[in-house]
């Protein structure tokens, strides 16, 4: 690609005490075949020396600080809000780009204008067991999975197809799509805002896929730790946030509440039982706002709201046998 044909690329890489990925993030990065992207990097209110070592050691790179740590969906808004380009990559700070990842990220975007976001083909360190080549949910208790996750490549994945969704730590998205959905919903503070986004581009029309020639090493979850206490509860409120957006009530009543009723028993930890019992109030507090949103303030939301909260409170009460 040359830079008249070329669409603008803003690389908006969030960051939030990470200066130990840093360097490698952003040596890969400055070393793309792509014609100038913007590579920008959001500081989620770090506490580190992160700023301070991007200003110094990569001059290059536009710095814009939150002052306070407004979660990935956030964050990545003040980005996206504070760039121009037509199309933006959001990034997590823990990864490394082959030198064409942005080229063919771009190249498999333009080959269908109704693509609006895509994403890539992603291996865990050894450069050859995969991470993610698209996503989907399972529903009715909308966990989420990764095609190929933990799988040696040998190829099976290096076919473009739509996806349900794309993983956040790499996701390319059209300015269309951006305006159009108003960015990222930003009360998902980390988890379940990238499939958010992309259900709800769907719903638009867009296209999602996943980019087979696009390839980049993430490291995955290096900001937090997979089912320590926290990770739980945000991954919990998250998903319980998107299913009460994208289930019809009556699925949410009928199919939802009595698989996760029997899912609880099953939970052994302690602390994904704690995170629950948390996750289920703070879903009892997304309610209004949710389905005023989705239907309006009338007498049938109030009804449905009650059933839903009834349920919610069943889910928590739940939550304690076994124990």
């Amino acid at each position: 690609m040359n830079n008249r044909e070329s669409p603008t690329v803003a690389l908006i890489v969030l960051n939030w005490n990470g200066q130990e990925y840093l360097e490698a993030c952003m040596t890969s990065l400055l070393g793309l075949d792509y014609p100038e992207p913007e590579i920008v990097m959001v500081d989620n209110g770090s506490t580190d020396d992160s700023v301070s070592y991007v200003a110094e050691s990569f001059p290059s790179v536009r710095i814009i600080q939150t002052g306070r740590n407004l979660g990935y969906a956030g964050g990545m808004n003040v980005g996206m809000e504070l760039t121009r380009s037509d199309i933006a990559v959001l990034l997590n700070n823990d990864i490394m780009v082959e030198q064409d990842w942005l080229a063919e990220l771009v190249r498999c975007m333009e080959s269908d204008k109704c693509i609006g976001i895509a994403g890539c083909k992603i291996f865990f360190t050894d450069n050859k067991t995969l991470q993610h080549a698209g996503g989907y949910i399972s529903l009715p208790l909308g966990l989420p999975d990764h095609y190929g996750y933990r799988e040696t490549d040998r190829g099976d994945y290096d076919t473009m197809v739509d996806a349900e969704y794309v993983t956040g730590a790499a996701m390319a998205i059209r300015r269309s799509v951006v305006e159009q959905l108003s960015g990222m919903d930003a009360d998902f503070f980390l988890c379940f805002e990238d499939v958010d986004i992309c259900f709800r581009a769907r719903e638009k029309g867009w296209r999602v896929v996943y980019a087979p020639k696009s390839r980049l090493v993430h490291l995955e979850s290096a900001t937090m730790v997979r089912d320590s206490y926290s990770y739980l509860l945000h991954f919990h409120q998250g998903r319980l946030r998107f299913l009460l957006k994208h289930l019809q009530t009556q699925e949410f009543l009928e199919e939802f509440v009595p698989a996760e009723m029997e899912r609880l028993p099953r939970l052994t930890q302690h602390r994904e039982r704690k995170a629950l019992r948390r996750a289920y109030k703070s879903a009892l507090g997304m309610l209004p706002t949710i389905y005023g949103d989705r239907m309006g303030y009338n007498q049938q939301t109030f009804a449905l709201f009650q059933q839903v909260a009834e349920a919610l409170v069943s889910l928590h009460s739940r939550s304690f046998q076994g124990e």
